[in-house]
């Protein structure tokens, strides 16, 4: 019986028929089901194109979120380098949403991941030290757009991360 193992393993059990090269990984997955080719995977409560789906739907929110922050289309955030950074987050945001309903790759998934954590990463620098010339905005923690903000910033760095993790744990083996 040829039992191959998956990356993603992560359990052993004692039921499990393992080959002698197959020995050597530490772990097997007690929930994989084996497909038609032999090879063991890993069940998810989301599927690859739901997970996609997910995720361009909460890169969409953050862009809307950063589109009502900056009074729609009047471009008058000051500084103008923060406004330069909502016009980023919004133009690559509708992109990657787009792309992530037709193509998945660790790249696209890589910069849904930045996507997430870019604009997280700015409002913690806005609402504790400040920025350069931005000081409106320290202290106010609990303005409820940023709150929405972080955690749709948040959900989109969970769901992003698991297909990269898997891309990652491929490549090691």
């Amino acid at each position: 019986m040829d039992v191959r193992l998956s990356p993603f393993t992560a359990h052993m059990t004692s039921e499990t028929v393992l080959d002698p090269v197959t020995r050597s990984l530490s772990s097997v997955n007690r929930h994989a089901q084996p497909e038609s080719e032999g090879v063991t995977t890993r069940r998810t409560w989301l599927s690859a194109g739901a997970r996609a789906g997910l995720a361009s739907g909460l890169v969409l929110q953050i862009v809307l979120i950063h589109l009502i922050d900056q009074d729609w289309f009047a471009f008058a955030k000051d500084p103008s380098y923060v406004q330069t950074g909502y016009i980023m987050i919004e133009v690559t945001g509708v992109i990657a949403a787009g792309l992530l309903l037709v193509r998945r790759n660790w790249w696209l998934w890589l910069a849904t991941l930045g996507l997430g954590a870019g604009p997280l990463f700015g409002f913690i620098l806005s609402r504790s030290v400040g920025m350069p010339n931005y000081r409106d905005d320290i202290g106010n923690w609990s303005e409820p757009l940023g709150v929405a903000s972080v955690i749709v910033e948040c959900a989109v760095m969970l769901l992003a991360m698991r297909p990269l993790l898997d891309t990652w744990r491929q490549r090691q083996f």
